[in-house]
C-alpha cells in the first residue's frame, strides 16, 4: 500500500474508533435523569465524528455511512418534539431513534473493522 492510502487508512481507523465512543456515549446518555441537552451534545459528537470519518474513508463505505447519516437525521427529527416534554416521555421519545443511530453505527464499525486491526 503507498503511504498516502496508508496515512488515509490510518485516518479512517482513528475516526472509526472515536465514533464507537462517541456512540458509546450517545447510547449511555440518560435522558430522563440529565434531559434533552445531554442526548443533543452527545449527538453533536456523533455527527462530528461520523462527518471526520467519511471524508477520511472517501466512498469506502457508501452504503453504511449513508444509514449513519439517516439515523442521526432521524434522531434530530426525534429531538425537537420531545423538547419541553416531562423528562421520561422525552426518553421514551427518543430511544428508539438512539438504538438505530447505535445499530448503523454498529454495521459502520463492523465494516471498517477488517481494515482498521
Amino acid at each position: 500500500m503507498s503511504r498516502p492510502a496508508r496515512h488515509a487508512q490510518m485516518a479512517y481507523c482513528t475516526d472509526a474508533a472515536n465514533l464507537k465512543t462517541s456512540v458509546q456515549n450517545l447510547g449511555n446518555v440518560d435522558v430522563a435523569k440529565n434531559g434533552l441537552s445531554s442526548l443533543q451534545t452527545a449527538l453533536t459528537s456523533v455527527k462530528t465524528n461520523a462527518a471526520a470519518f467519511a471524508t477520511d474513508a472517501k466512498s469506502a463505505y457508501p452504503s453504511q455511512t449513508a444509514a449513519l447519516n439517516t439515523s442521526l437525521s432521524g434522531l434530530e427529527t426525534a429531538i425537537t418534539p420531545a423538547k419541553g416534554q416531562p423528562p421520561v416521555t422525552a426518553a421514551a421519545a427518543v430511544v428508539s431513534a438512539v438504538t438505530q443511530v447505535k445499530n448503523a453505527a454498529s454495521a459502520l464499525q463492523s465494516a471498517a473493522s477488517g481494515k482498521c486491526q
